[in-house]
C-alpha cells in the first residue's frame, strides 16, 4: 500500500521498487546522501555498521564488541532509480576499492507504509 503524499488516500499500485544499501565510513554520510539525493533517492533509514574483512575473522568475538564505524544508508525507491543513485553514490565518492564503501541493490516486494508525491506515481 502507497500513500500518496498531501491526501488521505493509500492505494495498491503494481510499481518496482528496490532496496538500495550504500555502505561507507561514518565521516562519508553526509556526501554518500547528498549523492543519492540529487540521484533522485527521496528517503532513507540510516544504520550504523562496522564492516570486517575474512583476516580480521580469527579474532571475530573481540570484532563483535567494536564501535560501528560506518553508515549503512537503505534507500527504498522505485527501480528505474537505482543506476542512477548508485552510479552517482560511486563517482563523488570516488568508491574504487576495498574499505572505501560499497553499494549494492534488491528488489523489494509487499511495501506498506511508504510515502510517495503524486507526481512519483
Amino acid at each position: 500500500t502507497i500513500n500518496v503524499e498531501g491526501t488521505d488516500k493509500a492505494h495498491s499500485y503494481d510499481m518496482p521498487f528496490s532496496a538500495v544499501h550504500v555502505i561507507v565510513p561514518k565521516e562519508r554520510t553526509e556526501e554518500a546522501l547528498i549523492a543519492a539525493r540529487d540521484a533522485g533517492a527521496r528517503g532513507v533509514t540510516i544504520m550504523e555498521a562496522h564492516g570486517m574483512g575474512l583476516s580480521e575473522m580469527d579474532n571475530f568475538y573481540n570484532r563483535l564488541h567494536a564501535s560501528a564505524t560506518d553508515s549503512n544508508l537503505m534507500f527504498i525507491t522505485k527501480t528505474k532509480n537505482v543506476d542512477n543513485i548508485i552510479k552517482s553514490v560511486l563517482t563523488k565518492l570516488d568508491i574504487t576499492g576495498e574499505g572505501q564503501g560499497l553499494t549494492f541493490a534488491y528488489p523489494v516486494s509487499h511495501i506498506k507504509g511508504l510515502r510517495l508525491k503524486i507526481d512519483d506515481i
